[in-house]
């Protein structure tokens, strides 16, 4: 198929936005014209390596496209990490079918093509920039080397979500849930993370996290030996015995935290002691465990 002919699918449009935004309404009849086109596009990106890379710039471009849009309330900008925590634990919302389906053609490449991006001058990935994600559910979502840079992702469901090496420059992720996300040697630079549970995620020291934002956020399950660069950040955090430390420092030992507890919660102790953190980090006093309940 040539780019002319591309360009004529249900999606897309020469001369205007690339994404069919304006017309498409959000019918049953213009899903399943939209969910055909996207196949149709994956299919031809199977077929053709020469198309591949405008094929995912066009999937790229209508996810970005039309993503957005929802009118949700959620805190202001500057909102303590409290706000931030009790409006991100509510209900995240599921992707619309033909952006869920576009996702997973993205997500869906096979090695030869992630190969044929390498090599290509310069090396493309995929722009999910600025994209408009606030209180979705992204569960599990593969977003691997992907530009994510500036999106607005606050509250959203990224739990076990693959983030290797994505560009989240500038990223809103405040009250997210990146609980088992694979965040090594993603660019976090200047996100913002106040409130995001970071349960059971994966950094590394490629793992950029210059001024970034972590207050009222919390770890709990992660290995940070090898997380040199998130020393400086750890009185913003709250965590528990269960969290490795890059000082190899263990509970009671000069380098541990002084408002972390000094042993390991069970799961609803953790969250009870992390919003009393949050409520008053300064005077919070962390429980000692031979007078546990």
């Amino acid at each position: 198929m040539t780019p002319m002919e591309i360009q004529s699918l249900p999606l897309v449009r020469t001369a205007r936005p690339l994404v069919e935004r304006e017309t498409l309404e959000s019918t049953e009849p213009n899903l399943e014209v939209r969910i055909g086109a996207i196949l149709s596009l994956e299919r031809i990106a199977q077929d053709s390596a020469r198309d591949h890379i405008q094929i995912m710039k066009i999937l790229c471009a209508y996810v970005r496209e039309n993503i957005g849009g929802r009118q949700i309330a959620m805190p202001a900008e500057d909102a303590s990490p409290e706000k931030w925590r009790e409006w991100g634990g509510s209900a995240s919302t599921p992707l619309r079918l033909d952006l869920d389906m576009a996702l997973k053609v993205i997500e869906d490449r096979d090695p030869t093509r992630k190969a044929h991006e390498a090599i290509a001058t310069p090396p493309y990935v995929l722009g999910l920039e600025r994209l408009e994600a606030t209180k979705l559910d992204l569960f599990g979502r593969n977003l691997e080397k992907a530009n994510l840079s500036g999106a607005r992702m606050q509250g959203a469901h990224l739990v076990d979500a693959t983030l290797l090496g994505a560009k989240l420059g500038g990223a809103q992720l405040q009250g997210a849930d990146l609980g088992g996300a694979q965040l090594q040697g993603a660019n976090l630079e200047d996100a913002k993370l106040q409130a995001a549970d970071l349960w059971g995620a994966q950094l590394d020291i490629k793992t950029s996290l210059a001024r970034a934002d972590f207050r009222g956020a919390a770890v709990k399950n992660v290995d940070l030996s090898n997380v040199p660069q998130i020393t400086g950040h750890l009185t913003s955090l709250f965590g528990d015995a269960s969290v490795s430390l890059p000082s190899g420092a263990r509970p009671g030992q000069e380098g541990w935290p002084e408002k972390w507890p000094t042993f390991e919660l069970d799961p609803g102790e953790f969250r009870n002691e992390w919003q009393k953190w949050q409520a008053d980090p300064e005077a919070y006093t962390p429980p000692i465990e031979n007078l546990r309940p």
